[in-house]
């Protein structure tokens, strides 16, 4: 159960890492966007790629694990009948401290923001 806690702490961490540097990214890729086309169409553009990037990773993803399961504890097997059914794996599950997840994570957006990102 511990190591469960600890790995949705790592998710939400790492998920919000992410949800930061594709902000700032977009916010660069807006910006050199911006001084070709002009900000209106910049932003047209780059939503529309980004989007269209999300869509087609999303897919990769889905179609290269071959399911929609996220959690990487459980798979799908056919049983005896020969029904699927969800069943738990033999997977070790990671434990890391929380607060070094923490300082990682607090670290990377420091150092973006003080070299790149300034997007807060």
């Amino acid at each position: 159960m511990q190591a469960n806690k600890q790995s949705k702490f790592g998710q939400m961490m790492f998920g919000l890492l992410s949800i930061y540097l594709s902000l700032a990214s977009y916010k660069a890729f807006d910006e050199a966007l911006e001084d070709v086309f002009g900000p209106a169409p910049a932003i047209i553009i780059g939503t529309v790629l980004m989007a269209g990037y999300q869509i087609i990773k999303a897919d990769k993803k889905n179609m290269n694990e071959g399911s929609y399961i996220t959690n990487p504890y459980t798979q799908i097997i056919k049983n005896e009948m020969g029904v699927y059914e969800v069943a738990e794996t033999n997977q070790e599950q990671q434990r890391s401290s929380s607060f070094g997840m923490f300082i990682t994570v607090i670290f990377i957006i420091w150092a973006s923001e003080r070299t790149w990102a300034n997007l807060l």
